[in-house]
């Protein structure tokens, strides 16, 4: 009988007590320094320098968060992105910002426009895209549209061909192929709002309806109000989340479709994250982050009790509700965040006008080339070079025979040089970015970064 009550109190801490206790456990951590108050955008550059945007400017920090330092001051800041060439560019009221070392400087690129510049892509040949719009209190939805640059931020045109009416851009995507996805504010809910596609780089703009199998409940046309999601995932699918009206009926939805079959008029595929019993008022998400291994990592914006992170692992199809760690925005709510990636897996957020910074080690991978840690082993002189400028090279350990080879952050080589001893004179890249040298020979395999400016 003592034996049968032992079993019986064992299994209740099992089932009842540990899931508890794992479910307590953090998911957010916070990094050491999180200065000048709320935050509003975040980008990597690499693995070597975080952005992380405040209201009037943008940190940066060389070591993933220990110690932010205030690179641009401004008036307003409301996006960051890094580019693939290495340069980084923030949204701000009508300009946008420009870095091509890392924040040493920085170039201010007016548009013509007055309004907030809320997101930056770029397409696989480095050409980029930017949108505006705000919601005005005086005026409603109000914006100039889609911006477009193909000579890596220097000038901007507008591209709005296609929209009409509607310059109010919520959120932006681009496909494997180019195709670019586009997000518009319609508050009259007209069902010609909404989302839109472009084949040729936002030179024409094409509406496309949205249907779903309202299972004789709801209307299965939508006109879309608003959007708070819009991504590609590398499976090659667009989600999409928004708000809008089934004829008399409110509907808050995810859905999701292949972008081979967007012009297609077959149902848009619908994913439920909450436990709503109706299923047409759904909590909407905020954009996508894929990461490396394969995790899903989202957000939805409400209060501190419905609003939080949303996470889906790999080979899963649900998501997570998830607030363990997570602090509030200035109005005491939980709001948007945006996330951004090292090559190791390591996620960094900002949730928008909350002060903190956060991190998560749940996505971690388990081999990333290059680099190769540890990094012991090689000395680089000086580790902040001007481009094109002579930098040493000093092994700590001698070998008959070491090649050494550069590698941009994306893993192109860059150049090899073989026979080398133990130390020798390089000529640092002509272009500014992260690097990383490898020292290679029969005992070892070594690499370091570097940074050129």
């Amino acid at each position: 009988m003592r034996t049968k009550k032992i079993t019986s109190l064992i299994a209740f801490i099992f089932f009842f007590i540990f899931p508890f206790l794992v479910s307590s456990q953090r998911f957010w951590h916070t990094t050491n320094d999180f200065p000048n108050g709320p935050k509003t955008a975040i980008a990597f550059a690499g693995d070597f320098c975080l952005f992380v945007g405040f209201e009037t400017g943008i940190l940066r920090s060389f070591d993933q968060g220990q110690k932010f330092e205030v690179t641009l001051n401004t008036f307003s800041i409301f996006t960051l992105h890094a580019s693939a060439s290495g340069q980084v560019y923030a949204g701000g009221s009508g300009k946008i910002y420009r870095t091509t070392n890392l924040g040493d400087s920085w170039d201010s690129i007016p548009l013509n426009s007055v309004y907030p510049v809320t997101q930056i892509i770029e397409n696989q040949q480095g050409e980029l895209f930017a949108i505006t719009g705000v919601l005005n209190a005086e005026n409603g939805y109000v914006g100039d549209g889609v911006y477009f640059s193909d000579n890596e931020g220097l000038t901007w045109t507008q591209r709005n061909n296609g929209l009409g009416i509607y310059k109010s851009c919520e959120r932006i995507a681009v496909d494997k192929n180019d195709r670019l996805y586009l997000a518009q504010a319609d508050e009259f809910v007209s069902g010609n709002g909404g989302l839109f596609i472009s084949d040729n780089k936002g030179m024409l703009w094409e509406h496309i309806a949205v249907s779903y199998d309202g299972k004789n409940v709801v209307p299965n046309q939508v006109n879309i109000a608003n959007t708070t999601g819009l991504s590609v995932s590398p499976d090659d699918s667009v989600c999409f989340s928004f708000y809008g009206t089934a004829i008399n009926a409110l509907v808050r939805l995810n859905a999701r479709k292949s972008i081979h079959d967007i012009r297609n008029t077959a149902f848009w595929d619908l994913f439920k994250i909450s436990n709503a019993n109706s299923w047409w008022l759904d909590k909407a998400m905020n954009n996508i982050h894929y990461a490396k291994n394969g995790d899903r990592y989202s957000s939805h914006t409400n209060s501190i009790s419905q609003g939080g992170t949303y996470f889906s692992p790999k080979n899963s199809s649900s998501w997570s509700f998830i607030n363990y760690g997570l602090g509030i925005d200035v109005n005491g709510n939980r709001n948007t965040q945006y996330f951004s990636e090292t090559t190791t897996g390591k996620v960094f957020m900002i949730q928008t006008l909350d002060e903190q910074v956060y991190w998560a080690d749940t996505s971690l991978v388990s081999s990333v080339s290059p680099p190769e840690y540890p990094i012991e082993g090689i000395l680089i002189h000086p580790n902040l070079v001007n481009k094109g400028e002579k930098m040493i090279v000093h092994l700590t350990e001698e070998s008959a025979d070491t090649k050494i080879s550069v590698y941009t952050i994306y893993g192109n080589l860059i150049f090899s040089v073989s026979g080398i001893k133990q130390e020798m004179e390089l000529k640092a890249p002509l272009y500014s970015g992260i690097y990383f040298l490898v020292s290679e020979n029969i005992n070892s395999k070594k690499t370091k970064r570097f940074l050129v400016k």
